[in-house]
């Protein structure tokens, strides 16, 4: 590691270091690549953190009780192919059902699996609280949104 002075802050450099975790140096080049320079246990790795951290952030819009961006949260998420196929998306699809259906009991099971034991520690004690608020709310703001759609414009 090396620290260069640039004017009243310091720079620390850890191209060095990055190098041997062959992680890029260059800040234009992407961390996460395809290449065959880049191992794919690392990547995979990368595309799983990117999982537990759309789960983690919808677990708190549902903690916060707004469902509406949690499942805009699910929604954008699901664009991201990685996402769509992994334990995080199935867990997060089946919260967002249970939810919907107004399930405390299914809500409770899910906050208790595995996926979810697995993220960090300040996640896991927001989905352990979960539900929280009235469920019956958010089958309102459900229907209430379904009623909305203009039939004559459904692009």
């Amino acid at each position: 590691m090396a620290v260069h002075n640039m004017g009243n802050r310091f720079h620390r450099s850890y191209s060095h270091d990055s190098q041997k975790m062959g992680i890029p140096t260059d800040p234009n080049e992407p961390v996460i690549s395809t290449s065959d320079a880049v191992d794919p246990v690392k990547y995979f790795s990368l595309l799983e953190q990117s999982g537990v951290a759309y789960l983690s952030a919808i677990i708190v819009y549902l903690y916060l009780h707004d469902f509406k961006q949690a499942q805009k949260c699910y929604d954008d998420c699901t664009q991201v192919s990685a996402f769509l196929s992994s334990d995080q998306s199935r867990c997060a699809s089946k919260l967002l059902s249970a939810y919907r259906e107004g399930d405390v009991e299914e809500i409770k099971r899910i906050a208790q699996s595995s996926i979810i034991s697995h993220l960090d520690h300040a996640i896991i004690r927001l989905a352990r609280k979960l539900p929280t608020g009235d469920l019956k709310g958010i089958e309102i703001d459900d229907a209430d949104e379904q009623e909305a759609l203009d039939e004559d414009n459904l692009v």
